[in-house]
């Protein structure tokens, strides 16, 4: 018969029954059920009723450079300038976005992805006038 000893058998034990627990990331109880687990439609919705700063289309144009890059996406203005270097397809990727409406080009990427939506909201800037 094969022997194992204790230590290694409540290791395996241990490794096995935590696979099955970490799939899922437990939710932080200091947070209020509208910050947890939002669809990308409410996370918009909700992120459009609280901006109060309103762009034009020429002030967008003109921030094209990678010194001052803002894009609009869904009608919502953001300053993308910090995270040029950032980004992990790359800087390119994110300059394409800079001066214009940018909606296609991120939702064709990105639209529907919970993670890329919401860390989009932290370079909100306003809306669209």
């Amino acid at each position: 018969m094969l022997k194992i000893k204790p230590f290694l058998f409540t290791l395996i034990i241990i490794t096995f029954l935590g696979a099955g627990c970490s799939s899922k990331k437990p939710t932080p109880t200091n947070q209020s059920p509208s910050t947890t687990n939002q669809s990308p439609s409410t996370t918009n919705q909700s992120a459009t009723t609280n901006i109060s700063k309103t762009y034009t289309m020429d002030e967008i144009q003109k921030s094209n450079t990678p010194d001052k890059c803002l894009t609009v996406i869904r009608g919502i203005v953001y300053d993308l300038t910090a995270w040029i270097n950032k980004h992990p397809g790359g800087d390119k990727n994110i300059l394409k976005l800079c001066g214009i409406d940018g909606t296609s080009l991120f939702v064709n990427k990105h639209g529907g992805m919970a993670q890329q939506e919401q860390k989009l909201q932290n370079f909100e800037m306003g809306k669209l006038e």
